[in-house]
């Protein structure tokens, strides 16, 4: 059922179908970004490739297109999945730079506290933490210690101690720093210590976070 309205929704997307529609190309990049989710999900990653790298192109050439980061980070995370971690590192560069645009400007209109801004700055801590993971899969640990810090700041600050990507941030935070410590030489000024309590929820970084 899901495949069947998703295959609609392309066939309605096309141009000689909706000519005069505003949303057409948005609609069609976001339904391409859905289709590679789906088949993803699924398994099929050779068929999930080809239709966000269609979702790409299309953000590519229009650039009023409706949450191009969402299509980055999906995209990154599919990347990922195929053991194309540098190429993932790119795009979450890409969609984090998007999103601190996007949760400036909010901010300049005075959107603070909006549900606007919140879905930004949680799509924002997504990305983050995947980039975590992808930096902690190249080996790159003090990047992946730097990436946490900033996240889990935005975190505290935007969401609260309380919200569920803070905890999130907090344990990806511990984790990199216990990495760090585990397998890196003795640093000649020291590094942040952990207290000897201190354990993650989790000796491995977990999947990468969709933004669908």
């Amino acid at each position: 059922m899901a495949l069947e309205l998703l295959k609609k929704a392309e066939r309605m997307t096309e141009a000689d179908n909706a000519p005069n529609f505003p949303r057409r190309v948005s609609l069609r990049a976001a339904t391409f970004n859905s289709l590679g989710c789906y088949y993803r999900s699924r398994g099929k990653l050779n068929a999930a490739l080809q239709f966000v790298e269609k979702a790409i192109k299309i953000q590519q050439r229009f650039k009023d297109t409706e949450n191009p980061s969402r299509i980055l980070i999906n995209y990154a995370v599919l990347l990922s999945t195929m053991s194309r971690h540098k190429e993932a590192v790119e795009h979450l560069e890409g969609a984090i730079a998007i999103l601190n645009d996007q949760e400036r400007q909010i901010s300049c209109d005075g959107g603070d506290g909006s549900r606007a801004q919140q879905d930004c700055v949680c799509a924002l801590i997504v990305a983050h933490f995947n980039m975590w993971i992808e930096l902690s899969r190249l080996g790159r640990r003090v990047a992946s210690v730097d990436c946490a810090i900033r996240a889990l700041n935005i975190a505290r600050m935007k969401l609260g101690a309380a919200h569920s990507l803070t905890n999130r941030m907090e344990d990806a935070l511990v984790v990199s720093r216990e990495e760090l410590a585990r397998n890196a030489p003795p640093p000649r000024s020291g590094l942040p210590a952990l207290a000897n309590d201190a354990r993650p929820r989790s000796a491995e970084p977990e999947e990468g976070a969709r933004a669908d």
